[in-house]
């Protein structure tokens, strides 16, 4: 009984042990399936892309206006007031009002340049007779005069002088004969006197004696003052006479000095002449020009044929003369702005697309100019004036055809790289680091559990890009499976699975 209880326990153990090992097996069988399972369903999935030979395709785009070709700028008369004008836009020809002034007013401002005109030529007349000149006597002419009245007073007074030598010469020949005589006879008298009135006859000599040298004397001092006194009359005619030559001299100079300053009296007076010659020519013009302003019916008249393209004339006020009044005449432009990072992209004579509102389908424009930045020639707007220096802009060639003056648009250009690339991957596949630009590229490895595909880094180098690829150097090969996306981040050693 108990070999059989043996015998059966041995069956039973080996069936347990084989239920036990298929069990194992199969345990092992679907927590591989179910491992590799989860495993699939953890991993990143990747889309995957292969490079590609070809070129590069460059999309612009951007905004812009629409402008003439060339403008025609229409004069506008200053000091007029406005009652209505056509607003920019406005197709006009040649001859059309676009200005509209007021005639009550430019009948009175006829009136007041009437007046003004007239004021000009009295005031043109009243200083040619002021211009005459006046007779009169120079004063060199009349130092001159003065010279010589002084000339004969000195020549006079020298003559007198030699007169009165003469005078002197003759009068103290006679005293001193008159004296010498005195004198003789008081010797006679002494040498007939009695012994007795020697000693009185000799004292009557001697005070006769005395007398007549005393008169001679006091009659020689009286004579020499005759002298001098003739002497000093000369010497002052001479003094005044060196004065009246040096006047003379001064006079000179002054009128050469009046000369110079009536020449120049008269050439100031000749440019003050022209200058109201001028002044009455303007104003003849301007009564001319209202002439012309009051038989056109106050219109301001367009030059030529075209659209008004700047009015810068306002109803309701006077004129200044500054004013801008354009019409855009000829031919269409297209004003577009460009980034300056697409410059080298758009060359002169391209062709793009361009999308206006107005328009029933799109047109194509030839570029004419590009205007980087920095230049101000040229806004989107068309305006010269308020051109923007931080923007490119470029000017293109719009077929014949009516547009809207400042309409605006959207232009396109599709532009093929003249490279054709060997290597071209997606630009999504393009990554870069601390090391620098790189891909990654799927290998099969083998795991634990079976053959993965994992992410291997391959350095890359960019030669040139697009928005959609990036052309690099030979690094990858044709049958290189490359990273474009992924539903996870993926780093280099990461397994990934790739995505249906």
């Amino acid at each position: 009984m108990m070999d059989k209880e043996k015998k059966l326990t041995k069956t039973e153990k080996k069936q347990k042990w084989m239920k036990l090992l298929i069990v194992f097996f199969a345990a092992m069988l679907i927590l591989t399936v179910l491992s590799r399972v989860i495993d699939s369903v953890m991993l990143p999935k990747v889309d995957i892309g292969k490079k590609k030979e070809g070129n590069l395709v460059y999309k612009l785009s951007g905004e812009g206006t629409v402008r003439p070709a060339e403008a025609v700028y229409t004069e506008v008369p200053l000091g007029y007031r406005v009652n209505k004008v056509l607003p920019a836009g406005t197709k006009v020809t040649a001859g059309q009002g676009i200005i509209f002034l007021d005639p009550e007013y430019l009948e009175e401002q006829k009136e007041v340049r009437k007046i003004e005109l007239e004021k000009l030529q009295l005031a043109y007349e009243q200083q040619e007779y002021s211009d005459q000149p006046l007779d009169k006597v120079s004063e060199e002419e009349q130092a001159l005069l003065n010279l010589e009245q002084a000339q004969k007073r000195y020549d006079q007074s020298v003559n007198d002088v030699e007169d009165a030598k003469n005078v002197y010469e003759a009068n103290m020949n006679a005293k001193k004969a008159d004296c010498d005589q005195i004198k003789e006879n008081a010797r006679a008298a002494l040498d007939q006197a009695l012994p007795e009135n020697q000693e009185q006859a000799q004292k009557d000599y001697e005070a006769a004696v005395a007398q007549a040298d005393a008169d001679f004397r006091s009659y020689e001092e009286q004579q020499r003052q005759a002298v001098e006194a003739a002497a000093d009359q000369r010497d002052s005619l001479k003094d005044a006479y060196d004065q009246a030559e040096n006047a003379r001299e001064l006079a000179k100079k002054n009128d050469e000095y009046s000369r110079r300053n009536e020449e120049n009296i008269k050439k100031a007076a000749e440019l003050g002449q022209r200058i109201r010659k001028l002044e009455i020519r303007q104003k003849e013009q301007e009564l001319a020009k209202i002439d012309e302003l009051i038989a056109a019916g106050g219109e301001v008249q367009a030059d030529v044929d075209g659209v008004i393209t700047k009015m810068g004339v306002s109803p309701g006020t006077k004129t200044t003369g500054t004013e801008i009044v354009e019409i855009g005449t000829g031919a269409y432009q297209f004003v577009g702005n460009l980034d300056e990072n697409a410059l080298e992209l758009m060359q002169e004579g391209d062709s793009i697309t361009v999308t206006l509102p107005q328009q029933a389908k799109p047109v194509e424009a030839r570029i004419q100019s590009i205007q980087p930045a920095g230049t101000g020639e040229v806004s989107v707007s068309g305006d010269a004036s308020q051109g923007d220096n931080s923007l490119t802009t470029f000017i293109a060639d719009l077929p014949e055809g009516e547009y809207r003056i400042s309409g605006k648009g959207i232009y396109s250009l599709e532009k093929m790289s003249e490279t054709e690339y060997r290597s071209l991957i997606p630009i999504e596949a393009l990554r870069e680091d601390q090391n620098g630009k790189y891909c990654l590229v799927l290998e099969k490895k083998s795991t634990i559990l079976g053959e993965s595909d994992v992410a291997v880094r391959v350095p890359i180098t960019v030669l040139k890009s697009n928005s959609q690829y990036v052309a690099i150097d030979d690094a990858l090969t044709a049958d290189d499976r490359i990273i474009t996306g992924s539903s996870k981040n993926v780093s280099e050693g990461d397994r990934v699975r790739v995505g249906s």
